[in-house]
């Protein structure tokens, strides 16, 4: 295990993936989660996206699907607000040479957030049980 991560979602290569709620985030609108991804040979951050962009609940957390880790460093994953279930999942990826941004590939209340799959040079998931992608 590495030092400070409770738990690991994924490993790809010499990437580690994982999930961070900041529970001293100070802000009106809610706690902070980030999706970081690590090297793990040489410790440094390449990827540290905010897992939602959106509103969400005061002193609540997005709601975040396990992610999903190409050997490349690639993550995705899908995310929406913990406390309205009838809002829109949206599928983000993030890409190491973005260190910081993430790119929303489809938002939807039809997403399933399991279905999120990624393999090199595609991202996948279904909507309304209807396949969807995306080439990388």
């Amino acid at each position: 295990m590495i030092p400070g991560i409770k738990q690991v979602d994924a490993i790809a290569g010499r990437f580690v993936a994982y999930r961070f709620t900041d529970p001293n985030f100070t802000s009106d609108r809610a706690l902070f989660t980030s999706v970081i991804v690590l090297n793990a040979r040489s410790g440094r951050r390449v990827i540290d996206a905010t897992a939602f962009e959106g509103q969400f609940e005061e002193g609540t957390a997005p709601t975040v699907s396990p992610l999903r880790l190409i050997a490349n460093g690639t993550v995705a994953w899908a995310a929406r607000d913990a406390e309205d279930p009838t809002r829109a999942w949206a599928v983000n990826i993030a890409y190491p040479d973005n260190r910081d941004e993430l790119e929303v590939l489809d938002t939807s209340p039809q997403i399933d957030p399991e279905s999120v799959a990624l393999i090199p040079g595609f991202v996948y998931w279904t909507e309304d049980g209807a396949p969807q992608g995306r080439a990388l």
